[in-house]
């Protein structure tokens, strides 16, 4: 893979659009010869590697994996041992605030390579730079002239506020969702968005959209501006272009979402579709605590004895 094979191997079938022929040109890269005939062809014409078949991870995984996450927010409520672990992971993390610290100290306007230090000639040889811009700051204000910082939604969540809960999902189910609202107006057929606010998902709500392969399944489309489900590339209504359904809730109204609008992600044990829950690898241990916990309460309840007989060596 790290040295460059012969392109001639490629066989691409014949179309009246950019033939093997016109791609012949030895000088260059099999990189830049690919990206030649990408755009005048499909990709999926491109001879490759198959993709595998993950039925025991794709086909069911929605169905399985509610329930192991049903069983992690069990554990986080019943075993108090985890739950003060997640809560004091969760206030370590965040216990200085958010504050601007710039990206960078310089940036080279030539080849884009920030430096942390002053320098007078980038690697490249420009000498031409540029330093941060406060006024990018102002990109992180909503559309009512507040501060994401100070209020990440219509629920008055601060940026803050809404981490730490995103945290504590990530802690608990390792999975994490951010649905970012935004409002889409269409200027003709160039696209508009703002951004409204971040709401944090909470992992048994959101399920992702693929196929038996783990992509995203391009046959589920929807509408920025209707909604709703469908399998055509235009809208029945407004005639504008449709987006794959990258994920939808499965609690209370189904709602769909373009990739664009979910963030997921997943800390511990990132898995092709979803994260696997911490927790579970102490299954026993968790099931044993909560038992003693149950023994010992059950005791100053009803003032029942444990049922264990202890008998001393004569």
């Amino acid at each position: 893979m790290g040295t460059y094979g012969s392109f001639s191997t490629l066989h691409p079938p014949k179309r009246n659009v950019s033939s093997p022929s016109t791609l012949s040109d030895h000088m260059r890269s099999p990189f830049e010869l690919m990206t030649r005939y990408v755009k005048g062809n499909s990709a999926e014409s491109l001879a490759g590697t198959p993709k595998p078949d993950l039925p025991r991870e794709t086909s069911t995984a929605h169905l399985t994996f509610s329930r192991l996450l049903e069983m992690a927010y069990y554990y986080e409520g019943q075993c108090s041992p985890f739950s003060t672990i997640i809560t004091n992971i969760v206030n370590y993390s965040f216990r200085n605030g958010f504050h601007w610290e710039p990206r960078f100290t310089t940036k080279c306007l030539e080849c884009g390579r920030e430096w942390n230090d002053t320098v007078d000639v980038c690697s490249c040889g420009s000498s031409q730079f540029r330093e941060p811009d406060p006024e990018q700051q102002g990109h992180f204000i909503r559309y009512d002239g507040k501060s994401f910082l100070d209020q990440a939604n219509d629920n008055r969540m601060s940026l803050l506020d809404v981490c730490k809960l995103t945290e504590r999902h990530r802690t608990v189910a390792d999975n994490a969702y951010w649905v970012i609202l935004k409002s889409y107006l269409w200027n003709g057929d160039e696209l508009h968005s703002v951004v409204k606010g971040i709401v944090p998902v909470d992992p048994r709500d959101m399920v992702k959209v693929y196929d038996r392969h783990g992509r995203l399944d391009d046959s589920k489309r929807t509408c920025l501006i209707h909604r709703g489900e469908t399998d055509r590339h235009t809208c029945r209504v407004c005639d504008k272009p449709t987006y794959p359904i990258g994920y939808m809730t499965r609690t209370g109204v189904d709602m769909v979402y373009t990739d664009d609008e979910v963030i997921h992600s997943s800390e511990y044990n990132p898995g092709l579709i979803y994260g696997y829950p911490e927790i579970l690898r102490a299954a026993d241990v968790s099931n044993a605590i909560i038992n003693i916990d149950y023994r010992v309460r059950d005791y100053y309840e009803n003032v029942h004895l444990p049922a264990i007989i202890g008998v001393t060596s004569p």
